[in-house]
């Protein structure tokens, strides 16, 4: 996943609450937005709705990474986002390859 962030130039910003990712979203260039479900004050899905209802961000793609199963996520289809398991670390590399247009091929294993 790091030499997909490198190659497509992308520096990561780590954050651990929906309050700490708004301020980011706010102050900062985003080209790709990654989440866990469970933040400390919330849930990725809040992230997400925010990324959504403003304008300039609405078009930041939106990954939720998460150990829950994809029916186990609240039903959000008016918020389009992609969903990967956390035990499906190979796709989240080539989601966020796809995503940001790297040409990275290795091997995620």
């Amino acid at each position: 996943l790091e030499s997909v962030l490198k190659s497509a130039r992308v520096k990561p910003i780590f954050c651990s609450t929906v309050r700490q990712s708004i301020t980011a979203l706010d102050g900062t260039e985003i080209s790709l937005v990654i989440s866990g479900y469970y933040l400390n004050d919330g849930t990725g899905l809040d992230v997400l709705r925010y990324l959504r209802q403003h304008k300039g961000t609405q078009e930041i793609p939106f990954i939720l990474y998460t150990n829950l199963a994809q029916g186990e996520v609240p039903h959000v289809s008016y918020l389009p986002f992609h969903y990967v398991h956390k035990s499906k670390f190979k796709e989240l590399a080539q989601t966020v390859s796809n995503l940001l247009g790297s040409s990275s091929t290795e091997d995620f294993s």
